[in-house]
């Protein structure tokens, strides 16, 4: 049996060493902490399991490196944007992100203490993804309250109905600001 790990809330938010996972794949998007393009992403195979893993691309190449790559047209300027993404969060370093995106985190779970019938589901150990938090709210619809916050105040939130809840996630990342998270807790108290 092959491991994957998926590391989309990770890969940008703080360092990672894929060698100490451990495991077969690692794959990632980039959009979310890189802020690469839309549906721009890797997916790493460690050498030693290249046999358990198999392409809908390229059966017929000869080459490992071409097996895993798709044949046609390459979108040139995407990749060359994703080099950028990568140039600017290595710029700013990720442990300064990592704090940030911690810092703004645990700003955000105070603020939502406050808040009458909410319920932190994020964790608070030193190891989760530093700048998701998911939270319910009781008698809060979850779905409907992304629109209304993007109507108010003109935030982008997602819903997260996963697992039996009926959750909001805020995504929090360096660029954010406290002033933000205060907007954000004083709308939540209002609905």
């Amino acid at each position: 049996m092959a491991t994957l790990v998926d590391g989309a809330q990770a890969v940008g938010q703080f360092p990672i060493n894929i060698s100490e996972l451990g495991c077969d794949a690692y794959a990632a998007s980039l959009h979310k902490w890189i802020l690469a393009p839309s549906g721009t992403g890797f997916m790493y195979i460690n050498k030693a399991s290249l046999n358990l893993f198999s392409s809908p691309f390229g059966r017929g190449f000869s080459t490992i490196n071409r097996m895993f790559n798709p044949p046609g047209t390459k979108d040139l300027p995407v990749r060359a944007a994703i080099n950028s993404a990568i140039k600017f969060i290595n710029s700013i370093g990720l442990e300064s992100i990592e704090k940030r995106c911690r810092f703004l985190s645990n700003y955000l779970k105070a603020g939502l203490r406050d808040v009458k019938g909410v319920k932190i589901l994020s964790s608070n150990h030193d190891q989760s993804a530093p700048g998701s938090t998911i939270f319910e709210k009781k008698n809060l619809d979850a779905m409907n309250s992304v629109n209304i916050f993007e109507d108010k105040i003109n935030y982008f939130i997602d819903e997260h109905q996963r697992d039996g809840h009926n959750a909001i996630r805020i995504s929090t990342h360096f660029y954010n600001t406290t002033e933000e998270i205060d907007l954000l807790v004083e709308e939540l108290k209002k609905l």
